[in-house]
């Protein structure tokens, strides 16, 4: 005998679309994670399964927040997936470039505390810089 998910509230997602929700999971964040089905879909064989809802909370989180720093309660798979869904678009990159200034002024150890990286990683960027 199946289970039958009880509808604890609904939600409006970061696009205007209506929510059935069945589980909130909380975060440290000030938001919840909200997991449920688009309220004009069927449920079961045929329709779409249980999914995250992506809130205006939870989509602004995603854009402001590189990937190995986010603390959800869901899995990173999924985690990508939403933020893929968003428009985030990571480039390391971009990342690198935004912070070249540091990289030439400060020592591999301060640049690494100050923006989270490895030593390795800033001397190949650094050696890269002397290149141009």
């Amino acid at each position: 005998m199946a289970r039958e998910a009880q509808i604890i509230g609904h939600a409006t997602d970061y696009d205007g679309a209506q929510w059935d929700v069945r589980e909130a999971r909380d975060t440290a964040l000030g938001f919840k994670v909200l997991i449920g089905w688009p309220s004009d879909e069927p449920r079961g064989p045929g329709g779409r399964g249980v999914a995250t809802i992506i809130t205006v909370e939870l989509a602004q989180y995603l854009q402001a927040t590189r990937l190995r720093d986010t603390k959800l309660p869901i899995g990173i798979t999924t985690i990508k997936r939403l933020r893929s869904e968003v428009g985030v678009a990571w480039s390391w990159d971009d990342w690198w470039a935004a912070r070249a200034d540091d990289l030439r002024s400060m020592t591999l150890e301060t640049f690494c505390s100050r923006h989270g990286c490895s030593i390795g990683a800033a001397s190949q960027r650094r050696a890269q810089l002397k290149k141009f």
